[in-house]
């Protein structure tokens, strides 16, 4: 047995070196899932591809008001959108350069780490074929287990020459996986090295537009405040054309609701010995809008696309949000808007956000064409538009054209006005609609 004992503490060797690095691919293999394009850096790409088709569509709309002379206004409020997005895409190109950095970062430090563990498996690879070599085990391996002095040292060396064997394939396919996750990993680190250095140019580029962006705008106001009688003049006209738009709505929705009313009375009208006593149900219905299954199936629907009903218009910028806002260049003075002012294209088409029945088509002045959309509880209304497609007590569906946008008459730029209502509540449809 004194033979045995010669070649045991090798195979004890062996096998402790198996213990300590027989998982080394798992451990290799984890820092690589890092490495490829998170969903962090994939959203960041798809947003500063979308800023820069935004950008570009804001610079169409700022090169057609230039050309058709329309408000400076108008101009102004362009100019500040496209500063604003051209902002959001600096930040977002930061944000993606910090991230290759720190890829590159990981990166380097797991070359690092392959390259050891390849020079470690190296080494251990060569000590076992040197091993193998001086017993003699990669000649006659029969002969070295026929001359074994009994049938256990026999069974211990044929057991030993599997394991060797073994054992070397193993290290030499962990070598060669090492290696392949090397190359791997230097063809990340010079992607990531690349698209850095094309994002720093063009965060160069955005610092220098912005600067200049400042300059036009600042130009532009102080142009803007040579002109405030003209100023007061045009939200004069605006106030009254939304005044005449709200007074309309609401009209159009009382009388709706006053309708449904009486059918639903009707409805549920009691026998007339009955008549004369009314039930706490019969309060309630007039107290809110009644709602058939069929239209409160509607609402909640409606409720439950709140965030991510479509924009009336397939491309556009807000130029007068919800609610009160202060005058760009008239100081005390509050702009209130019931809905949303988009501009767009010329003769963009306009579409319905969600299914329901039109209730209402007018031609309001200062507003242009006006349609009035039922869904349910809720109203939409589409204000400004040319070349209408729809007409009272039509069934409309998602994303059916109802219109076409028309030229407003105080800015003089191709424009949209998008209300949204609940019964006779105005919402702000910034809330309900896909976020840019």
């Amino acid at each position: 047995m004194q033979t045995s004992r010669i070649y045991l503490p090798s195979l004890l060797t062996i096998r402790e070196w198996k213990c300590k690095y027989g998982l080394l691919p798992l451990f290799l293999l984890a820092p690589f899932v890092l490495f490829s394009q998170s969903p962090t850096q994939l959203e960041l790409e798809k947003k500063r591809l979308q800023l820069n088709e935004e950008i570009n569509f804001t610079t169409r709309l700022i090169q057609e008001s230039q050309t058709q002379h329309s408000s400076s206004l108008s101009l102004y409020t362009q100019l500040q959108n496209r500063y604003n997005k051209r902002k959001e895409l600096y930040q977002t190109i930061l944000k993606e350069t910090q991230l290759l950095s720190n890829d590159i970062f990981y990166l380097e430090k797991e070359i690092h780490v392959i390259n050891e563990r390849i020079t470690s498996l190296s080494l251990h690879y060569s000590k076992v074929l040197r091993q193998s070599y001086r017993f003699k085990l990669m000649g006659n391996s029969w002969a070295f287990v026929l001359g074994s002095s009994s049938a256990n040292q026999a069974f211990a060396r044929w057991r030993y020459l599997n394991q060797v064997k073994s054992f070397q394939q193993k290290q030499f396919k962990l070598i060669i996986e090492q290696k392949n996750k090397l190359l791997i990993a230097l063809e990340q680190l010079n992607k990531a090295k690349e698209s850095k250095d094309i994002l720093l140019k063009e965060e160069k580029k955005q610092t220098q537009l912005l600067e200049a962006e400042v300059r036009i705008l600042e130009k532009n106001l102080s142009e803007l405040k040579k002109n405030e009688k003209k100023l007061k003049a045009d939200l004069e006209k605006y106030k009254k054309s939304q005044q005449k738009l709200t007074d309309t709505i609401n009209r159009i929705i009382k009388e709706e609701m006053e309708k449904i009313r009486r059918e639903e009375e009707e409805r549920t009208r009691k026998p007339k010995a009955a008549e004369g006593k009314e039930s706490n149900e019969n309060i309630s219905i007039k107290k809110s809008l009644p709602e058939t299954p069929q239209t409160l199936h509607l609402s909640n629907e409606f409720s439950a696309n709140k965030g991510k009903l479509p924009w009336p218009v397939k491309k556009g910028i807000i130029s007068k949000p919800f609610g009160n806002q202060a005058h760009p260049t008239l100081p005390g003075l509050q702009i209130n808007n019931n809905g949303l002012d988009i501009q767009t294209e010329p003769d963009a088409a306009v579409y319905a956000i969600f299914e329901g029945t039109v209730v209402a088509v007018k031609y309001i002045t200062g507003s242009k064409n006006m349609v009035l959309i039922k869904h349910g509880q809720f109203y939409t209304v589409y204000s400004n538009l040319n070349n209408l497609k729809v007409e009272t007590n039509q069934s409309i569906s998602r994303d059916q054209i109802i219109g076409y946008s028309a030229k407003n008459e105080i800015t003089e730029t191709f424009e949209i006005h998008f209300e949204l209502w609940k019964n006779r509540e105005l919402l702000n449809p910034l809330d309900w609609i896909l976020k840019n």
